[in-house]
């Protein structure tokens, strides 16, 4: 069993009450949710001038929201009050890949991607091109990112180069968790997930001290990790269906996770694109059982492959 590197938690910790949900299945329109208040609707963001199907993206400066990439695409967007403009654009094609907000330069750190790149490349609002990142010593895919603390981040699972070489098959289901310091590019294992896993969301919940990691293709089990130095990884409640595709953002309180929308497997078999939100928070009454609540509030357009994230309200109109 690997051990789990002892890190110091995140100082770092961001949640906010609306979420911006961008691209993915649903092609080029953004819309927002109101953890808040459920009865305040926000306007629908401007439409994209692309469609940005498994684009990554995040919020630098805590105020500007900026995507990038996705299938056949270079760009990268920012948001400028009522319009997406671009503003730089990658060195490498991008889909299926992760990407994490570095605070200390304010950068968005892409990583991996479709094909099994090893690359990794940040973006500033401050330059047109993108620069390189720290090198893998693997190639990954259809993995998830979460941020540990300021320096250091977790990817986990995905297809991965090393177990696509010993399985000899580019769908194989990595189980794999290296920690990367973002400051000098090095990189140490982390606890093996139970279960090997690709498109399948993580997250962090309890300011920051745990990592959710839930569903995959063809999965609705879910994987919790105590980063303050559990070393394996246990079960949690799974999903109701197996959701793959999906996003994970943390709720207004950074308490619980949320689960935005997704690819599920119906109960006849096929696959469809999803509304729902669902939060994982703890039994009414419980102090430590945990359960998947679905949200009265749902998306306006089912989606896969999108980009979700918190905003501040003070790039929004509610009302």
């Amino acid at each position: 069993m690997k051990k789990l590197v002892k890190l110091h938690l995140n100082k770092i910790y961001l949640a906010f009450s609306k979420i911006l949900v961008a691209g993915g299945s649903s092609g080029q329109s953004v819309e927002v949710v109101n953890l808040d208040n459920t009865d305040q609707t926000c306007d629908n963001l401007a439409t994209l001038p692309m469609i940005m199907d498994s684009a990554v993206g995040g919020l630098l400066f805590q105020r500007d929201p900026v995507l990038c990439g996705g299938r056949s695409n270079l760009e990268c967007l920012k948001l400028d009050i009522d319009e997406w403009t671009s503003f730089a654009f990658l060195k490498e094609e991008r889909y299926l890949s992760s990407s994490i907000v570095i605070p200390s330069n304010n950068s968005l750190l892409i990583i991996g991607g479709q094909s099994l790149l090893s690359s990794t490349e940040a973006v500033t609002l401050t330059s047109e091109q993108s620069q390189v990142g720290p090198g893998l010593d693997f190639g990954v895919e259809s993995h998830c990112t979460v941020q540990i603390n300021s320096t250091t981040i977790a990817i986990i699972g995905g297809s991965n180069s090393d177990t696509a070489l010993r399985s000899n098959s580019l769908e194989s289901l990595s189980k794999a968790v290296t920690f990367l310091n973002t400051l000098d590019g090095s990189t140490q294992p982390g606890p093996e997930l139970n279960k090997g896993r690709r498109s399948h969301a993580c997250g962090l919940r309890d300011s920051g001290r745990q990592i959710v990691v839930a569903g995959g293709y063809l999965e609705k089990s879910v994987e919790l990790l105590d980063i303050s130095g559990q070393n394996s990884w246990t079960l949690g409640p799974e999903l109701g269906q197996a959701t793959h595709g999906s996003a994970m953002v943390a709720d207004a309180n950074g308490q619980d996770v949320i689960l935005v929308g997704g690819t599920v497997l119906s109960n006849v078999g096929e696959f469809e694109a999803s509304k729902s939100l669902y939060v994982l928070k703890k039994k009414f009454g419980d102090n430590e059982e945990l359960e998947w609540v679905r949200l009265e509030q749902e998306l306006k357009e089912a989606r896969s492959n999108h980009v979700a994230f918190g905003v501040p309200d003070s790039i929004l109109s509610c009302q």
